[in-house]
């Protein structure tokens, strides 16, 4: 048996320290990784708390919101939110827009995926004032409920709709009448 000398033992103790040196790192990514998941939930739910639950404006650049403008040239949008209201995995956007005519009703007209696209719902009266979009899933289906509240010289109301189909249906609500 021949003895390897102290020299020839040292390239083994380097290749060793390499090697925990890339399980540390590793771990340390790892770690991170998760400390960024838990970090970027807490956010979210923090945003949620300080908007009451209800959801943001999407950006102007949003990519849905541009189609919208591009397909409903000339109506001016209030409010648009986006959410996977129909667990397609695909974002569709719900847009509430100013009447055609400083008299008409404002109108609440859903952009939804369809799997080969987008289709929109016909539009469904819209609050006056102060809108707000919600989603929720309030019956533990795959889709979500869209919930919209709003008020008109003081009276509140809201209602509740979901897609069915390519309809917007009202599930429903309450004094919506005094505020659209």
């Amino acid at each position: 048996m021949q003895v390897k000398d102290k020299d020839e033992r040292k390239p083994n103790v380097k290749s060793l320290r390499r090697r925990v040196i890339a399980v540390v790192l590793v771990i340390a990514v790892i770690v991170g990784l998760a400390w960024l998941r838990e970090y970027l939930r807490e956010k979210e739910a923090r945003k949620d708390r300080s908007t009451g639950g209800y959801a943001r404006m999407v950006s102007d650049s949003n990519p849905l919101l541009e189609q919208f403008r591009k397909d409903h040239s000339g109506r001016n949008v209030i409010l648009a939110c986006s959410d996977d209201i129909n667990a397609d995995d695909k974002m569709d956007l719900v847009v509430i827009v100013k009447g055609k005519k400083s008299s008409d009703q404002n109108q609440t007209i859903v952009m939804v995926s369809d799997g080969m696209g987008y289709f929109y719902t016909d539009p469904v009266p819209a609050p006056k004032e102060n809108q707000k979009i919600k989603f929720t899933n309030i019956d533990k289906d795959d889709d979500k409920e869209v919930m919209i509240t709003g008020d008109k010289n003081g009276q509140v109301g809201y209602a509740l709709f979901k897609v069915r189909g390519k309809k917007f249906r009202d599930l429903y609500g309450e004094n919506m009448k005094d505020c659209c």
